[in-house]
């Protein structure tokens, strides 16, 4: 991953191949959605090394 963003209650991820113009490899989705945002979190701390 190149960006990972939580801003107003959205995560917002970037791909490391995306290119500003391009759609592709860009994802967001509401904080409030996650059933478990705690868990969520927990993941990407234990799977990837980002910290939050």
């Amino acid at each position: 991953m190149k960006d990972i963003r939580l801003g107003s209650g959205v995560f917002q991820f970037k791909h490391k191949d995306t290119t500003w113009w391009s759609g592709k490899g860009k994802y967001s989705f509401a904080y409030s959605n996650l059933p478990n945002a705690r868990l969520f979190l927990i993941c990407l701390d234990r799977l990837t090394g980002i910290h939050w």
